[in-house]
């Protein structure tokens, strides 16, 4: 583990998933490009990469990435 990704790193995911591998590609594939490009990766990049990633359209990973969102416990 570095400070930069080349050093290697470590990507956490909420405790909320941990029991849910179905869901670890489409979260994961989010911060992909963020990791890869830094600060100059917008959502919509983020967006189409997990989308192309996954073989889905944009509009389907985005109402995926939503949903495993809005799952998680308020608080």
């Amino acid at each position: 583990m570095g400070e930069h990704p080349k050093q290697g790193f470590c990507l956490f995911l909420h405790p909320h998933f941990e029991t849910r591998p179905d869901t670890w590609a489409a979260l994961i594939a989010y911060h992909i490009p963020s990791i890869n490009y830094g600060e100059i990766v917008t959502h919509e990049e983020a967006e189409f990469f997990g989308a192309t990633l996954l073989g889905m359209d944009v509009e389907t990973y985005y109402q995926t990435v939503c949903a495993l969102a809005d799952s998680m416990p308020a608080g």
